[in-house]
């Protein structure tokens, strides 16, 4: 009987200490969807932290209208007994008049202990050709591209043709 509260006891200490010997560091960060935007066009601020909780105490947003937010997603990964947890508050914004504009620092605080990101400068402007492209995701991405390329399709050769049938009514 003695042996059993000896062997609880002894695994206690060892969930004890293997927490404490991973030693996860909390990391936290913001970042934008582009750094150069066209005045009155949305674009994505997020805010990280990794492997802590806490709330975020945000900076106000000076010149931009929030859209949507906060957005929230959360990842846990498990890799060989490691843990990573992350978790992205995602904001919506659009910026009304253009020049720099600066995203202030943001904090948060995990056991007791302030952290606080680098503060993110967007530059908005009025003109198109400073401001690259955005990729837009195709749905039919998975398949690749089921279009025939018109420069690569050789005499008496067959094209890819995807059909859409309309479903059947039994």
């Amino acid at each position: 009987m003695v042996m059993k509260p000896m062997r609880s006891l002894y695994l206690v200490i060892l969930l004890a200490f293997t927490g404490l010997l991973s030693g996860q560091n909390v990391l936290v960060s913001a970042s934008v969807s582009r750094d150069t935007v066209l005045v009155n066009t949305p674009f994505e601020i997020r805010f990280t932290i990794e492997n802590g909780q806490g709330t975020w105490q945000l900076p106000e947003f000076w010149g931009m209208d929030v859209l949507s937010g906060p957005n929230r997603s959360s990842q846990i990964q498990i890799i060989n007994g490691a843990m990573t947890q992350r978790r992205t508050d995602t904001y919506i914004v659009q910026a009304a008049a253009t020049g720099d504009h600066v995203i202030e620092r943001a904090t948060i605080e995990v056991d007791g202990q302030l952290y606080e990101t680098a503060p993110v400068i967007i530059y908005v402007t009025d003109d198109p050709s400073l401001v690259s492209p955005v990729r837009q995701e195709n749905s039919l991405s998975w398949f690749g591209n089921m279009r025939p390329d018109s420069d690569r399709v050789q005499k008496n050769s067959k094209a890819a043709v995807l059909k859409k049938y309309p479903k059947k009514k039994f």
